[in-house]
């Protein structure tokens, strides 16, 4: 014997979710009615209009596409349902709001019932799990990296566990669920129970839905959606293909004059004058944090400028402060990218990330800012263990170019500083 049940989510509730609270409700008053009263008075009236608001695929009246999702077959339905729209539609309902939230619930359904007519056109359905199905891809698209916790009971076992909601959603509920298990019991003489198809369809109504009113800017974005977390991926693989077609020609003397540094390391000033600086600071980091969330690098890399007037010491976190210096070193503003590189790699040189860091770092220093000592020590470094046949042979170069113009007596430039 084995159970498995979701028992629980961190995803943050910041708005009460009053919608979700009313489907449930007007779920299990339906339930009441149609199923609990209907037996205990016979009244005939009642189950006639129950299977009026069945939805039949054969020859549908459009109000079934509604009044199907508020019907259930039995307890296990009603309470199965309800407990999974409990657990992925309250955050879903906190994010989306309470208006916008009803119609997506109503549309998902009704998109599910849609799928399950077009592929089923014998059976009739009902039940709210096409409704559900879809606000359970929304709140994956909306919290990918959240985790869900669940209950199990294996025989004399009980306990519970942790585990992503990517892997739950994906992995159990829509592969393992819908699409395996369906494809077991269309064995010929297996009578189903469960509409597969509605499933499926409203898993991609919300999925799709959800990411595109992300990508609209219809409901708030945040560091950690399925669209944040895709831009930063994105911009993962483009920092690392950055410089790996850099051109074997010699160091080009840039045009843009090499200012010194910004000497992140200096005192502070009273801390009466920087009460204000430091307030604007504050707003600055959160407005690039905005900005960078929205792939509008432009426009951060704009406030980080402003950032490093006020503050010289100034670092932002990881991946920002990473994001930040690939823009500048793309918009060719070696000096501050150089340092913006020097500051990752003080505070965050621990990771994977350094080496393809100290990488560029050494060809901004060799090509453009002629600082060939520090060039050196940042492309030997890169050297020891770097594992691309081409990156390695481009270390190689840029580092022979960096030691041949030292040994010439080439000019040294001042950007950046060695950490």
């Amino acid at each position: 014997m084995l159970i498995i049940l979701p028992i629980g989510t961190d995803a943050p509730l910041k708005n009460k979710p009053t919608v979700n609270h009313f489907l449930i409700a007007a779920n299990l008053v339906c339930f009441g009615l149609f199923n609990i009263l209907a037996k205990m008075s016979g009244g005939q009236e009642l189950a006639q209009m129950r299977d009026q608001m069945i939805l039949y695929p054969g020859h549908p009246d459009l109000s079934q596409f509604i009044t199907y999702q508020f019907l259930h077959g039995g307890w296990v339905h009603i309470l199965g349902n309800m407990w999974f729209l409990w657990l992925f539609g309250n955050p879903v309902n906190s994010k989306m709001g309470n208006i916008p939230y009803l119609f997506f619930y109503l549309a998902g359904g009704v998109f599910a019932g849609i799928g399950f007519s077009l592929t089923e056109m014998q059976n009739p359905v009902l039940g709210a799990s096409g409704a559900i199905a879809a606000v359970t891809t929304a709140y994956l698209v909306l919290f990918p990296r959240s985790t869900v916790r669940l209950f199990y009971w294996f025989f004399v076992f009980i306990g519970d566990i942790e585990v992503g909601s990517i892997l739950l959603i994906v992995g159990k509920m829509i592969v393992w669920d819908n699409i395996i298990t369906a494809d077991l019991l269309t064995s010929p003489g297996v009578e189903r129970e469960i509409a597969y198809e509605a499933h499926l369809s409203g898993y991609a109504f919300g999925f799709v839905v959800a990411l595109l009113l992300l990508l609209l800017h219809a409901l708030p974005r945040d560091p950690f959606d399925i669209v944040s977390l895709w831009n930063r991926w994105k911009r993962r693989r483009e920092f690392a293909g950055m410089y790996a077609q850099v051109a074997r020609d010699r160091p080009a003397v840039t045009a843009r004059p090499v200012r010194e540094p910004q000497g992140w390391s200096q005192p502070d000033a009273a801390p009466a004058a920087l009460a204000g600086p430091r307030a604007r600071g504050d707003e600055l980091r959160s407005e690039i944090s905005q900005a960078i969330d929205k792939f509008d690098l432009g426009t951060a890399t704009r406030y980080y400028r402003e950032l490093i007037q006020i503050d010289p010491k100034q670092v932002l976190a990881r991946s920002n402060q990473l994001d930040i210096a690939n823009q500048l070193t793309a918009e060719g503003d070696y000096p501050l990218a150089a340092e913006a590189y020097e500051k990752f790699l003080e505070c965050y040189g621990n990771g994977s990330t350094s080496q393809h860091v100290r990488f560029l770092l050494g060809v901004i220093y060799a090509r453009h800012l002629r600082n060939y000592p520090r060039a050196i020590e940042c492309l030997a470094v890169c050297r020891q263990s770097m594992p691309d046949e081409n990156m390695a042979k481009q270390c190689d170069y840029w580092l022979s170019v960096a030691r041949e113009q030292r040994e010439d007596g080439g000019e040294e430039g001042a950007g950046g500083r060695a950490p």
